[in-house]
């Protein structure tokens, strides 16, 4: 069996258009062979049946969050008083989720120790990014700080100097 090249085409088993094999999602993550239905009908099938079934899709969605708290040995429950805990907001910045997908404010993030596996809070997307991408590490995040405090610093001395010889 060939490989799937970007220029070859199927049929679209909903809108009987011919498409681009990219224009279809992966049927599995070994990326061995892709669905009948087009991105684009797929996008607009999955949007119906969530209008049409809101019970099933929030049915769906808890089932999917209770799987994603799994992983991390934690309930629902649990992930609720965490976050009752924390007075809905994030444990770094002490502000609420504001990232959304699919014009929904996401949950916050449960923030775990790689090594260990050991749930340590909730956190916000920006929280959480900063934190991963600085490998979880307190000494590069404190350096970090130090810099910006000091970049302050220094912004705000020459704003002052500025201030004073009669500039605004």
């Amino acid at each position: 069996m060939s490989a799937v090249t970007e220029s070859e085409t199927r049929r679209c088993s909903e809108c009987r258009r011919e498409k681009p094999e990219t224009e279809f999602h992966w049927r599995d993550k070994a990326h061995t062979s892709r669905v009948s239905r087009c991105k684009e009908c797929a996008r607009r099938i999955g949007t119906e049946w969530r209008r049409d079934h809101p019970q099933d899709s929030e049915a769906k969605r808890h089932h999917k969050r209770a799987q994603n708290f799994r992983q991390y040995g934690i309930t629902i429950e649990v992930y609720e008083e965490m976050l009752g805990r924390q007075g809905g907001v994030c444990a770094v910045c002490e502000q609420p989720e504001t990232h959304t997908r699919n014009g929904k404010v996401r949950l916050l993030t449960v923030d775990h120790d790689h090594e260990t596996g050991r749930v340590r809070g909730l956190l916000c997307s920006k929280c959480n990014f900063a934190i991963g991408l600085c490998d979880d590490d307190p000494e590069l995040l404190e350096a970090a700080a130090a810099y910006l405090r000091t970049a302050v610093a220094e912004r705000r001395e020459l704003e002052a100097q500025i201030t004073d010889l009669g500039g605004d």
